[in-house]
């Protein structure tokens, strides 16, 4: 048992090499087993043969390398004898026949070495490397290349190379079905106008379709003085987008009325009949502009035809006191 199990750890090491391409299923094969390496001084081993018996029959085989010591085998279990007390010699052991069965698919397929009573000189079980081949049955191709780009309209071609001849192979691709990429803002929208985004193909790179991007409306930013107020006159502000910078509304800074004077309607710092006439102007025509603090000379809350009087009063030197 020992033995035995030596003797499958130092089994022989077998490889498949490619051999001529038969093109049809009833055509005959003829595969070589050849010798790669005798490292550790073989002097025999028995060569038999496996190959896939739904597709292959065994035909014929025949002697080749000079160590054969029987006749060629004559039927699927034979084996090729070799013997050799120098060591079994490198290159070709001997070569089988083989019928491809009429229902053989297409495909590729190993025909292997069977290695076995593989001895040295001191009847010690070792390796030698012996290589089989394979059988392509029918066109073995390529995984092809584009020759024609299928687009979403039309369509393309493929062309395939079968490995073991110049035969190629021409596949009509379908169009290919449109792919939504990415969306593009052909308008970016504004605060005030809307915008459009549309979907394109990925391939043909067609408007698949469009969406429109609402207005984001203004966002509130800074307030701006566009006019400082003065005394008698009111000043202006507005209140700016952050982003467009459009003008979102205006505002109205009140006129600061000038320092605190009773008596001095125009908020010019003394008080005078002019301060008089604006003050009836005003009373007149309210468009008239005064200092309504300065000008409210009774304190009642009101600038009136009162305050007028009570100012004119005081200027014509009564004893009357502007509050």
């Amino acid at each position: 048992m020992k033995r035995f199990a030596c003797w499958l750890v130092l089994m022989v090491m077998l490889g498949c090499a490619w051999t001529a391409f038969a093109e049809h299923p009833g055509q005959t094969v003829t595969v070589t087993f050849v010798c790669t390496g005798n490292p550790q001084t073989a002097i025999s081993a028995r060569i038999g043969f496996s190959f896939n018996e739904d597709v292959f029959e065994f035909v014929s085989a025949e002697n080749i390398s000079k160590d054969i010591l029987n006749t060629a085998p004559t039927s699927a279990l034979g084996k090729f004898g070799l013997l050799n007390m120098a060591g079994l010699s490198k290159g070709e052991i001997g070569r089988i026949t083989l019928k491809i069965k009429p229902d053989a698919k297409l495909g590729v397929y190993n025909v292997r070495p069977v290695v076995d009573s593989v001895y040295d000189a001191s009847r010690q079980p070792v390796v030698i490397n012996v290589e089989g081949e394979k059988v392509a049955v029918g066109h073995v191709w390529d995984d092809g290349r584009i020759t024609v780009e299928p687009t979403c309209y039309s369509e393309g071609k493929m062309r395939y190379l079968c490995f073991f001849c110049d035969e190629t192979l021409e596949e009509v691709l379908p169009p290919t079905v449109h792919r939504e990429g990415y969306p593009v803002d052909e308008v970016p929208a504004s605060c005030m106008e809307a915008g459009l985004r549309i979907y394109p193909c990925d391939i043909c790179h067609d408007v698949l379709r469009e969406e429109v991007i609402p207005a984001y409306g203004h966002t509130e930013g800074e307030t701006v003085i566009i006019q400082d107020p003065t005394a008698l006159e009111d000043g202006i502000q507005v209140v700016q987008c952050a982003i467009c910078g459009r003008t979102i509304r205006t505002q109205s800074i009140p006129a600061t009325g000038g320092e605190y004077l009773p008596g001095d309607a125009d908020a010019d710092g003394k008080i005078d009949l002019s301060d008089a006439v604006r003050l009836l102007q005003h009373v007149s025509d309210r468009s008239v502009k005064i200092s309504a603090k300065n000008a409210d000379v009774d304190a009642d809350g009101s600038v009136d035809i009162q305050d007028a009087l009570l100012l004119l009063q005081y200027l014509a030197g009564w004893n009357v006191t502007l509050k």
